[in-house]
């Protein structure tokens, strides 16, 4: 005989599941609404699924599909004992679920359509942009931070490799997966003294030679010493802007761009005039 199970009809707020046990994560069934269900989300390189906890509490879900094929006269347990599977011959699944908030149980089915996506594919685009975890800039020049900007001697200016390149984030739900990708294209570089430089790429680290050559990518000559600013220093602010793409697979193939993110690290910089020996 079939239990019949209850399922809450709406949780106050969605939440981005994670199932720490190794079982896959997803979508959360007891709250579906026009704007999506819940999803997991995976990055690359990082060290699994990521979960959002929502305004209720964070809600911890389990999926598991159920075996095909369907014996004849199946339904899930939570179709009224009777009633005939309402989706019998058609294409799709039916998955079990198990949801807690660590106080409250909720156990029930959801029906995914094979040819339809739980989440449509900008919209799983845009969660998977939240969870791209993009790095300020780590600032680097030379002179180096800590010794004097000489003025009227090109000072050269970068950004540690390590907080460039692309990054990207997976989210994914039942028969559909978007990735958001992040490509640094520029850094703007606020010196403090009224210029600012848009350097398009990370900039060249400096490398031995004539000190007064300017860096070839990136750099900034000061024309004043900064003896007249708070602190003796030069406020110095650079912020990265990140192009965003994106690319869904699954029943729907679709791509495109979403708003770029911005990450601004800041320092300050001495500048300093030469000193002359007679």
């Amino acid at each position: 005989m079939r239990r019949r199970l209850s399922v809450v009809p709406v949780l106050a707020a969605a939440a981005l599941l994670l199932i720490e046990s190794g079982a896959s994560a997803g979508w959360n069934p007891v709250k579906r609404q026009p704007d999506g269900v819940a999803v997991e989300v995976h990055q690359a390189g990082g060290p699994g699924a990521y979960s959002e906890a929502g305004a209720s509490g964070g809600v911890i879900c389990q999926r598991k599909k159920y075996p095909k094929p369907y014996p004849p006269g199946w339904a899930p347990p939570s179709v009224p004992i009777g009633t005939p599977d309402p989706h019998a011959g058609e294409a799709g699944d039916w998955y079990w679920s198990y949801c807690t908030d660590g106080v409250q149980v909720w156990m029930g089915d959801l029906w995914v359509g094979a040819t339809v996506p739980a989440v449509a594919p900008a919209v799983l685009a845009q969660t998977a942009r939240r969870y791209l975890r993009l790095p300020p800039p780590g600032i680097q020049a030379s002179p180096d931070v800590a010794a004097d900007q000489i003025v009227n001697v090109p000072t050269w200016l970068w950004v540690d490799p390590a907080t460039w390149g692309s990054r990207s984030a997976t989210a994914s739900v039942p028969n559909e997966s978007a990735t958001a990708t992040a490509v640094p294209v520029t850094v703007t570089w606020t010196m403090g003294d009224g210029s600012q430089v848009v350097c398009r790429g990370p900039g060249t680290p400096y490398t031995e030679g004539d000190p007064a050559r300017p860096s070839p990518t990136c750099g900034h000559t000061y024309l004043r010493s900064s003896a007249r600013q708070p602190g003796l220093r030069y406020p110095v602010t650079a912020t990265t802007t990140w192009r965003i793409t994106w690319t869904a697979t699954g029943v729907v193939s679709a791509s495109g761009t979403l708003p770029p993110l911005l990450r601004t690290s800041t320092t300050t910089l001495r500048a300093a005039e030469a000193q002359t020996v007679n």
